[in-house]
């Protein structure tokens, strides 16, 4: 007898370009299904429209990308950079297209320093 796998339909998009299968269990998904759901709270949840909703999953597959990436440079694997520097460049510009992101306004980190070692002494 052949697996449920085997003997399921494949799916179409409305314009009948076949749909991918995923497995909703694995890390990922999970980790896809947060993102979507801290996005759209951030956004204040409701109604969003199908393109929003597009763009919304645009970026939580994006934002996972670049997680995926991050975490190989931790584990010491070859990532392409270049591609780590679009993918976050992607994010920025969909954030900023939502509203999301807020420039920093607090100085950054010459101004951490400032504020952590006032006379100019690190501490060293």
């Amino acid at each position: 007898m052949p697996s449920a796998a085997a003997t399921r339909r494949q799916r179409y998009t409305r314009t009948g370009m076949p749909l991918p299968r995923a497995d909703g269990r694995t890390r990922s998904s999970r980790r896809f299904r947060q993102l979507i759901e801290a996005f759209t709270a951030e956004l204040g949840g409701g109604d969003l429209s199908e393109v929003k909703l597009a763009q919304l999953r645009q970026l939580a597959t994006l934002t996972l990308r670049a997680e995926l990436m991050s975490a190989s440079i931790v584990r010491g694997d070859t990532v392409d950079g270049d591609e780590l520097i679009r993918t976050n460049s992607e994010i920025r510009r969909l954030l900023r297209g939502f509203g999301l992101h807020q420039p920093s306004d607090d100085g950054g980190f010459n101004a951490f320093l400032a504020d952590k070692y006032p006379d100019g002494n690190d501490g060293g």
